[in-house]
């Protein structure tokens, strides 16, 4: 080996970065001192194929493929490796892979070199100060390199500094190098140089380096002071790696970060990460708020326990050793009891994510639904309060019908109740008689009872249970305040109620108001027709659900074609002086019990509104506003 390539060698064992180089198939052939000492291996151990061992084996891979690319088409690449050092830690490092072409033999061989991402802790490289030949190949190595007196003075830079900052070395010399740093970035540069030279210590910064003409890019310089017996620097070296894709990854990667959680915390949804085999979790921020813990906390399943309500801790626990022993996707709703008493409602859905091979992770989100549970609830109690305020305007309607429902009976009453007192009086009182009008003053008083509990049950504004109960038993209760609607229209009433029909659960009151609402719709759309019969049919039959239909049809003037998509939309309506809410209501009491309703035109007057009712072993269970 010629004296001046054995003096840089000897400049490359001190410079603080891994440098090595070799053939294209990734057997080195040099490796620098700093690679034995960082990963504590001896320099045999490391030619050839030997420093394969000692990168990540996820990383190993990529770097092999980069020098198979960098022979096939001869541009830089660079990367982020692990690489483990002497106590089998992994330390991240940025590599640069170059290539280099024999001009006697047209051979490529790659030159590389490493550095790493975090101040070094490693120990000095003790190495005499040696004057580089700056016509080497090793010049030409894929990192910029320097070195400078004990005083800091600078006096030499390779190629690759100066191609990269467009600044020659007899103009860098000294404090020329400063023209190199970006002016924003030049004080803290320096400060961090005098510093390094004060404390005789290894060091690394971060700045901007090139020109104003071809521009500045990031760079980490590494600095590490060559020092004798005694402890004296007798010289610096120094490597400077372009990190400025990397920089600009960062930065992207760190906005990217900032949309996903400001979107986190607008949504109020956390994300996570399981891993079954080991337990571990990783977390969003937005996790943290949610759970309420700070985000230096270690997230564990102890942790989600200890703020999960005590009533819903064991089922949480359970979907945890369910989806650790079995993997599977994950929908489940619970609380969270928080330090300060508040409780919250969430939801968590998660999915396995293969993970190499056999293994598995999950991936999920936690949502926070208090908000929408409570929009939930208070949407439920507007609809049951629309839906009395509807009730109580039927009954408006329906005044003069209940009036007279309600005073045939009682004058029925008074009828018989004077005509016992007659046959009392007579001088040998007609007991037969008396017990006859007795027994017709308690048939109509029953009468009178029945449209008043009615008419009190449809004017409360709690509605009963769900109960089973007879369909064709509703409808009939359903007509005694209707009926006289009825008669006011001029309306002939035909019931066509099916024997033997399933008893269904219902809410008795709100299927009441609906049969109301569709049977006083229907006498009201043939009040004005005139030529033709006015007549109202109710029928009821089995349907394929194994349940109940309902048909309520008419002899009016039918719906009109464009509006079969919204007349069971709010504020719908037909009638001059109409609400426009009781198709409306009549469709969400319909959907809640988990049945259908839609409408029709017949084929020849008139019109048609069907209701499907499911069966008992058929229904659909609401909780919550939600179908279970």
């Amino acid at each position: 080996m010629a004296l001046e390539e054995h003096s840089l060698i000897h400049i490359l064992d001190a410079v603080p970065a891994l440098l090595w180089s070799g053939r294209p198939d990734g057997r080195a052939d040099y490796v620098n001192r700093s690679w034995t000492i960082f990963t504590g291996r001896e320099h045999r151990d490391l030619i050839g194929a030997g420093w394969h061992n000692a990168l990540h084996p996820d990383d190993l891979r990529r770097v092999l493929d980069a020098l198979g690319q960098i022979d096939r088409n001869a541009r830089d690449r660079q990367m982020a490796v692990r690489v483990r050092d002497s106590l089998a830690r992994y330390h991240v490092f940025l590599i640069d892979i170059g290539k280099n072409v024999e001009p006697r033999d047209g051979s490529s061989s790659f030159y590389a070199a490493a550095i790493e991402m975090c101040n070094s802790d490693d120990g000095h490289y003790a190495n005499r100060a040696l004057e580089p030949d700056r016509d080497s190949p090793w010049t030409r190595i894929p990192v910029m390199m320097w070195s400078a007196r004990a005083d800091g003075y600078l006096d030499f830079v390779n190629e690759r500094w100066t191609q990269h900052t467009g600044l020659p070395l007899d103009e860098a010399r000294g404090a020329g190098w400063q023209s190199a740093i970006h002016p924003d970035d030049l004080n803290t540069a320096t400060r961090a140089w005098r510093k390094l030279i004060e404390s005789h210590t290894e060091g690394a910064s971060e700045c901007r380096m090139g020109s104003t003409e071809h521009g500045y890019r990031w760079s980490l310089s590494v600095a590490h002071p060559l020092c004798d017996d005694s402890g004296s620097v007798i010289r610096w070296y120094g490597a400077v790696l372009d990190i400025d894709d990397c920089k600009r990854a960062e930065d992207k990667l760190r906005l990217n970060q900032d949309y996903l959680n400001d979107a986190q915390r607008l949504t109020q949804t956390g994300s996570f990460a399981f891993d079954p085999s080991s337990g571990a979790f990783c977390w969003s921020r937005e996790m943290y708020r949610i759970y309420g813990y700070e985000p230096s906390t270690q997230p564990s399943l102890e942790r989600i326990l200890a703020r999960t309500h005590r009533e819903d801790v064991g089922s949480v626990a359970r979907m945890f050793d369910q989806i650790a022993a079995e993997r599977h996707d994950v929908d489940i709703e619970y609380r969270l009891l928080m330090p300060d008493g508040e409780i919250k409602q969430i939801r968590m859905l998660a999915h396995p994510v293969d993970h190499r091979g056999s293994q598995y992770r999950y991936a999920g989100t936690v949502i926070d639904v208090t908000e929408a549970r409570a929009a939930d609830r208070r949407l439920q109690e507007a609809h049951a309060d629309l839906a009395h305020a509807t009730r109580i305007a039927t009954l408006g309607e329906l005044t003069a019908s209940i009036a007279h429902e309600v005073s045939q009976p009682l004058t029925a009453i008074e009828t018989n109740g004077a005509a016992s007192l007659r046959w009392l009086q007579r001088d040998t009182p007609d007991l037969h008689e008396v017990e006859l009008a007795i027994e017709r003053i308690r048939r109509d008083a029953r009468r009178a009872n029945d449209v008043i509990r009615q008419l009190r049950a449809l004017a409360r504004k709690d509605v009963s249970a769900r109960k089973s109960a007879s369909i064709n038993a509703v409808i009939r209760d359903a007509m005694l305040l209707a009926r006289s609607q009825l008669i006011r229209d001029h309306v002939t009433l035909v019931l066509d109620l099916a024997t033997g029909l399933p008893r269904i659960d219902l809410d008795v009151v709100q299927m009441q108001q609906v049969i109301i609402n569709l049977v006083t719709n229907a006498s009201q759309a043939m009040s004005g027709i005139v030529g033709r019969a006015r007549t109202l049919t109710v029928r009821t039959l089995l349907n394929d659900r194994d349940g109940v239909r309902v048909i309520v049809r008419d002899a009016g003037t039918g719906f009109p074609d464009d509006h079969n998509e919204t007349m069971f939309t709010p504020f719908f309506t037909t009638k001059p002086n109409g609400m426009g809410m009781g198709l409306s209501i009549s469709r969400t009491i319909i959907e809640s019990h988990g049945g259908t309703i839609w409408a029709l035109n017949n084929a020849g007057h008139g019109a048609q509104v069907i209701v499907d009712l499911p069966g008992q072993e058929d229904r659909v269970v609401w909780r919550d506003g939600q179908a279970g």
